[in-house]
């Protein structure tokens, strides 16, 4: 019999999605080929991969798996145990391979710049209290434009803090240290921030590495 065409959303760390048509019998690798190339991400950028991401339960997708086995297994999963949460598609990149550099693809930067924002609030990469306004910031720059004194500071940054700080640090740092460093990169453009944004993300040592929470027991 013949093989019925499956739809699927694929998401983007930056919250956009884009919604395929594929072969039932499609596995991940080929998917992620058809991703890409529907992105316009050419196909010699390596190290992405498709995860499903239920809920909090995210695993990154073996490259000979069945796409369509996996979103049969997960809505079965969701109808046996009634719940509410949906299976997410989700398109990043999982292997970090040779030296740290800031990509110089547009696409591969938007997509991997988006992903350390994600891991940074999530507290998977270890942002320090002294970098924190820095980010914050340079982020402000890019979604509100330059700094403006008649706008209070806790209006100006509540939103950005919560976006993008982990929750420890959204108390611990000081407004005043945000509106210093906005106030210096209150000329640039949104791709200099970036630029900067991600070439302080790629110093750091534990970028492009997995953290996996530990419990210890004696």
């Amino acid at each position: 019999s013949k093989r019925q065409p499956i739809y699927a959303r694929f998401h983007f760390m930056d919250g956009e999605y884009r919604a395929l048509v594929f072969d039932s019998a499609a596995t991940a690798a080929e998917v992620v080929t058809m991703v890409k190339e529907r992105i316009g991400l050419p196909n010699a950028v390596q190290g992405f991969s498709l995860f499903e991401v239920f809920g909090a339960l995210e695993r990154n997708m073996l490259n000979w798996e069945k796409v369509a086995d996996a979103m049969f297994k997960w809505e079965k999963y969701s109808k046996s145990t009634h719940s509410q949460k949906e299976l997410r598609l989700t398109f990043k990149k999982r292997m970090f391979i040779g030296p740290k550099l800031v990509p110089d693809h547009q696409i591969e930067f938007d997509l991997v710049l988006h992903q350390a924002l994600d891991e940074i609030r999530n507290d998977r990469y270890p942002l320090m209290q002294e970098e924190a306004p820095f980010l914050a910031a340079l982020r402000a720059q890019v979604e509100t434009g330059p700094f403006d004194p008649a706008i209070p500071p806790a209006t100006q940054y509540s939103g950005i803090i919560e976006k993008y700080l982990p929750k420890h640090l959204r108390q611990a740092i000081s407004l005043d240290d945000i509106v210093a460093h906005h106030q210096k990169v209150s000329g640039l453009q949104k791709q200099e921030c970036n630029a900067r944004l991600m070439k302080l993300i790629t110093s750091w040592p534990l970028y492009g590495a997995t953290v996996f929470e530990v419990l210890q027991s004696y």
